[in-house]
């Protein structure tokens, strides 16, 4: 099987707190919502340098979050900057796009753009 990201550093690396994390998670039940995600909102919100945020269960929720906030061309400028953000992550995180990282960016890349596209094509901008 080939594999297009392979964590398995990381995962070595951060073993006992993932087993950790996932057995509190498992322990009170709370699979979604509640104290965890309320959690990880505001950390993603501090490390994303942004007052908020708030998770959503799938990327295409996502997406009609972002197009019923933003619309149109609006949508288009807000996937650049998240790919420019993927980016400056990248850059932090792990010094640069390359190897596995850099068909993760890709594949980011390609997502947003074509769902900018749609969502303009849908909102009859285009």
């Amino acid at each position: 099987m080939l594999k297009r990201i392979d964590l398995t550093r990381d995962y070595k690396k951060h073993q006992a707190e993932y087993q950790k994390a996932i057995q509190e998670v498992c322990e009170q039940t709370a699979f979604s919502g509640g104290a965890f995600a309320d959690r990880f909102d505001r950390q993603f919100a501090q490390f994303v340098g942004v007052p908020y945020a708030n998770g959503v269960n799938n990327g295409t929720s996502a997406l009609h979050c972002a197009m019923l906030a933003l619309g149109g061309w609006a949508l288009v400028l807000a996937a650049l900057a998240v790919l420019w953000r993927y980016h400056a992550v990248a850059c932090k995180q792990f010094g640069g796009i390359t190897g596995d990282l850099a068909g993760w960016f890709l594949q980011k890349t390609e997502i947003w753009m074509l769902a900018a596209l749609c969502a303009c094509q849908w909102g009859g901008l285009l």
